[in-house]
């Protein structure tokens, strides 16, 4: 697969600019970038799902794109959808049958072309592994959580419009997996995954035969998959390709970061000191300058010569500036960032520590039927809490019936402390998209931190309609608004989903720096590994703590 000079513009607005690429069987090109670099549009643009503004798109083999977003019919359950994706295998299956049956003919040249078709199809249907579509179906289906039942039933009989936004990942996912394509392009495919679905993925991107690209913000997932590394800098024409995982990109990438700041920084000081000698010798050789007699008589004697040497020198420097910002290093882009506190620190009028009313959350007995139990759960000011669990065990059940969004059939669940609670979802939903990051900020803002302080956004993007912002984007002012008016409990959903692997850097450090109470549901494992926390398991429905310093086997 090739991309030659490939340019994209959204509303007249530059996406991509210039991309060359140039990829063989074997090759798993990582993408990474920050939020709104144009990995995903690069990757619908692969697809031929979408077209270039410029430049073009070549290919051998049959493409498939596994999306953040699932494209389906409104009418589609996930069951007519799976038979869809084997469509290809089956109809593979039946060219083989009939070019076998047409071998049997009794005219040799019929019979010859055939057997030409049968080759064909044969070495079609083995490197598809056609004989065990339905056997592999199943299997991507099962270590996904695709195959049980929910709430109306088996999950894969519903309308796909009734899926939560992580099923419907999932399934678009699974889809991708069951065509088997040549070219295997993924979109964040760690997002909602458990272990064993993790495993899968690894595992069908280590054998696939042919190109893989994919974009994700999962550090352990780019070192254990690729063998590029493709990094998109907005403003930047072009694409960075390196050889090699991401640990060995991040280390060159944050070198080449160093060397690029101190060019530009030893060219401006260059720029300069060539204005200050411009400027001082344009004065020493200006006509209309008064001299002293000291002056007239030395510039009787050697004044001529003197002034044409600095004359030089001011060409020279002129020349050599002239030079520099035309062809100088451009300067380095802002990195965005994130740099607030995630929670309000814990109130000075708080119950005394220790006493039955010191707490931000508690549940007694809390039974949700057929989704969770929980025995007893205290979480008191200033705990970081860290929830794991496969797909489906109740996680998100938890965080609702802990944010006070879901009432429990029997049991207590209460919070204390006059506390507020918030939380960052998996999904946004906006009330209104056309509105901004700047005036939805604004709505919430507290008179603390500005919106342009967190480098979450560059002052363009704040401007523009959320709606329009690519999925990372929409979390990052999620992320924002939360902290324009921050709660004394905040929960995160999955908080690594869909954001920059410089951003999830930061948001660690906000976690173990907040002095506030936080509740983290995660599935990264750099991040339960690294966060000094308590511990709890969700597994079919019940509740656990694990006692401190031990992690999940998963996790160990």
């Amino acid at each position: 697969m090739s991309a030659n000079g490939v340019s994209f513009d959204y509303e007249a607005t530059p996406v991509l600019r210039e991309v060359d690429l140039t990829l063989s069987a074997g090759d798993v090109l990582g993408l990474v970038g920050d939020n709104g670099a144009g990995k995903s549009t690069l990757l619908w643009i692969l697809s031929g799902r979408r077209k270039p503004t410029s430049g073009r798109v070549t290919h051998i083999g049959v493409r498939a794109l596994g999306s953040q977003e699932l494209q389906a019919p409104f009418d589609s359950t996930g069951r007519m959808l799976v038979e869809e994706a084997l469509g290809p295998a089956r109809r593979r299956l039946a060219a083989l049958e009939a070019a076998a049956e047409a071998m049997a003919s009794e005219d040799p040249e019929a019979a010859a072309a055939a057997e030409e078709d049968y080759n064909r199809h044969f070495a079609d249907v083995v490197a598809h592994d056609d004989w065990n579509a339905e056997h592999n179906a199943e299997v991507v289906l099962d270590h996904l959580g695709l195959i049980k039942d929910g709430p109306e039933g088996p999950l894969l009989d519903q309308l796909t419009v009734e899926m939560s936004g992580g099923q419907r990942a999932l399934l678009g996912l699974a889809l991708t997996l069951i065509r088997r394509p040549e070219i295997l392009l993924l979109d964040e495919p760690t997002n909602h995954l458990d272990d064993r679905g993790r495993e899968l993925i690894i595992r069908t991107i280590r054998e696939h035969p042919g190109v893989v690209v994919l974009a994700t913000h999962d550090r352990d997932f780019l070192d254990e998959t690729c063998t590029h590394i493709g990094d998109l800098i907005p403003g930047r024409p072009g694409i960075g390709i390196f050889r090699g995982n991401w640990t060995e990109y991040d280390r060159h990438r944050r070198h080449e970061r160093a060397l690029w700041e101190h060019r530009w920084r030893t060219e401006t000081h260059e720029k300069a000191r060539l204005e200050k000698a411009i400027d001082t010798g344009a004065r020493e050789v200006s006509p209309g300058r008064a001299r002293t007699d000291n002056d007239k008589i030395s510039y009787n004697q050697a004044g001529a010569r003197v002034e044409r040497q600095i004359a030089r020198r001011v060409r020279a420097a002129r020349s050599r500036l002239e030079e520099l910002e035309a062809e100088g290093v451009a300067k380095p882009p802002a990195l965005l960032g994130f740099d607030a506190p995630l929670t309000r620190p814990p109130s000075t009028k708080r119950a005394p520590s220790g006493s039955e009313d010191d707490f931000h959350l508690k549940l007694r007995g809390v039974v949700v039927p057929d989704r969770i139990r929980v025995g007893s759960l205290t979480i008191r000011p200033g705990d970081t809490v860290v929830v794991t669990g496969p797909n489906g065990a109740g996680k998100s059940t938890l965080l609702s019936v802990l944010a006070g969004e879901l009432a429990p059939e029997s049991g207590e669940a209460r919070i204390g402390q006059g506390a507020r609670v918030a939380m960052l979802r998996q999904e946004q939903r906006w009330a209104d998209p056309r509105k901004s990051a700047n005036q939805l900020f604004e709505e919430l803002h507290d008179g603390g931190v500005e919106l342009e302080d967190l480098g979450l956004l560059s002052p363009e993007d704040a401007d523009r309609p959320v709606g329009d912002l690519s999925v990372g984007q929409q979390r990052r002012v999620a992320l924002a608004l939360v902290v324009a008016d921050p709660p004394e409990v905040l929960i995160l959903d999955e908080p690594t989903n869909h954001l920059s692997v410089d951003l999830i850097e930061e948001v660690q450090d906000a976690i173990e720096a907040t002095e506030g109470t936080v509740i983290v549901v995660t599935h990264d494992r750099r991040m339960v590994q690294r966060l000094e926390a308590r511990h709890l398991v969700v597994e079919a429905g019940e509740v656990t703590e694990l006692p401190r310093g031990r992690r999940p086997v998963e996790f160990a």
